[in-house]
């Protein structure tokens, strides 16, 4: 396990990745049940954004503007109820200290 916190505290310090940790005092938050994928592209490139969603039986993309939109407030809520970038890092590098102790 202390081998994958130090892949994700990597890819955080070399700005490759953004983490937010959802705590578990917060309780139930959006989307806790789903699990997708917002792609958005530069504008250069002219693809519109696509929601990916991934199923136990098949997968979906999403491309309607009001979809879209829908599960970027879902992403909002969730940066709400998570922490800081800061305070995600030290609680990924505190829970990573205790697998090695272990």
């Amino acid at each position: 396990m202390a081998a994958q916190f130090d892949k994700v505290l990597d890819a955080a310090r070399q700005g490759k990745a953004a983490v937010q940790v959802i705590p578990f005092d917060v309780g139930e938050y959006a989307a806790v049940d789903a699990y997708f994928v917002l792609l958005e592209f530069d504008e250069e490139s002219n693809l519109s954004p696509v929601v990916f969603i991934e199923g136990l039986t098949g997968n979906q993309y999403i491309e309607r503007k009001t979809d879209i939109a829908r599960y970027r407030e879902a992403i909002e809520s969730l940066r709400d109820s998570a922490l800081s970038l800061r305070d995600s890092l030290s609680l990924m590098q505190e829970l990573r200290k205790a697998h090695i102790s272990d």
